[in-house]
């Protein structure tokens, strides 16, 4: 009886299917995903959700939902247009606000002048319009993902670490919280705010 001398396995994003010594990255786009960065990794991956449900701690997870977005320092915020498939993300350590189709495609970079630590995005499927907070510069700003030449401070006061941001489109508004560092402002309270769209 013969002892298998290795395992084969395939790299993040491609699966065995039928023939088992081949690695494929034909992606089940039908099915709904979870898309999340490994920081240390530097890196984002896609798992089926209904994987998820079958998932034991001993298992190795199987991030074969889409093909993943590699060479990242540090990816923070991820938001998707679910009607376009396309994923955007930032990079807090590259200072970047890029997007790429979710399963496959080429990196394209939203921007990268005058970014610090992106925290968090949200978009705006209808406008084209991407929120984003950045916790360096203690600011929200707004680019149009179509024409990143329009890009926009909206708010710059009163604000100390923002982090997580959301778009209400419908209601016109964004909501974010502000992690407050009590040396920066006055009252030294955290804080959910919300803003119309156009600050």
């Amino acid at each position: 009886m013969g002892i298998p001398k290795g395992l084969c396995r395939c790299g993040d994003g491609y699966f065995f299917k039928g023939y088992p010594n081949k690695c494929f990255d034909n992606y089940d786009t039908t099915q709904p995903i979870l898309i999340y960065g490994r920081t240390k990794l530097g890196e984002i991956v896609g798992l089926h959700i209904n994987d998820t449900f079958q998932f034991h701690e001993e298992d190795e997870i199987n991030t074969g939902a889409m093909k993943p977005i590699t060479g990242l320092k540090k990816a923070t915020a991820i938001a998707v247009d679910s009607m376009r498939k396309i994923l955007y993300f930032s990079d807090s350590k590259n200072y970047t606000i890029s997007r790429r189709g979710i399963f496959d495609g080429e990196i394209q970079t939203i921007v990268e002048n005058d970014l610090g630590n992106v925290e968090g995005i949200a978009l705006d499927e209808f406008s084209g319009n991407l929120y984003y907070t950045d916790q360096a510069h203690s600011i929200i700003g707004v680019v149009n993902v179509e024409k990143p030449e329009n890009r926009k401070i909206l708010i710059s006061t009163n604000l100390s670490n923002p982090r997580g941001i959301v778009v209400h489109p419908e209601k016109g508004y964004i909501f974010w919280t502000d992690w407050t560092d009590s040396n920066i402002l006055e009252n030294g309270k955290s804080k959910i705010e919300r803003s119309k769209l156009d600050g």
